[in-house]
Order: structure tokens, then C-alpha cells, then sequence
């Protein structure tokens, strides 16, 4: 495995578990991107950093761990709050185990 997907699987697997702790394990919590991007330590103030950031968000999204929930202008996924699916806290419960 190349360093560099190992260290998108390592950003994976902390912003999963950032969303469940922000959100205390509830599905029904709204958590802000800004929360989670900051407890990772991403800068998304930078083009790069957000483009990355909002690549985990469209992945977990995809797989149906998260919901991006829009607010505020219609359209705009990357403002806004998400929420952890019960698929998501089963994925972030199992890898604790």
C-alpha cells in the first residue's frame, strides 16, 4: 500500500470518528463541517485542503455513513452541517473492537 493511500485511509477513518464523537454517537445530531475539519486539523481555508476535505464528505456520503444536511443557499454542499448515519456509527463502532 503507498504511503499516500495509507494516509487517505488514516484521514478517512479519523473524520468518520470525528463526526461521531462531535455528533456523541446520535444519528439524529447535526455536527458542522467547520467542527470536523478542525478537529482533524485540515485547512480548508486553502483550495487544496477543502478540495481534500470535501473529497472524504463526497466519499462517506457515497457509502451512506454520512448526510450532508444544506443550509442557507440551495446547492452549496460544502456550507453546512452533516449527520451520521447508523451505518456510519456501526462502521465507527466495529473499528474500535
Amino acid at each position: 500500500m503507498s504511503e499516500e493511500f495509507a494516509e487517505i485511509r488514516e484521514k478517512r477513518c479519523k473524520f468518520l470518528k470525528a463526526v461521531y464523537d462531535l455528533a456523541h454517537g446520535r444519528p439524529t445530531a447535526h455536527v458542522s463541517k467547520a467542527d470536523v475539519a478542525l478537529r482533524l486539523g485540515m485547512d480548508v481555508g486553502d483550495r487544496e485542503g477543502f478540495d481534500e476535505f470535501m473529497a472524504i464528505v463526497q466519499y462517506f456520503d457515497d457509502l451512506g455513513c454520512i448526510r450532508t444536511c444544506q443550509s442557507g443557499a440551495e446547492g452549496y454542499r460544502e456550507y453546512g452541517d452533516l449527520r451520521i448515519t447508523g451505518q456510519g456509527v456501526d462502521k465507527v463502532e466495529e473499528s474500535a473492537r
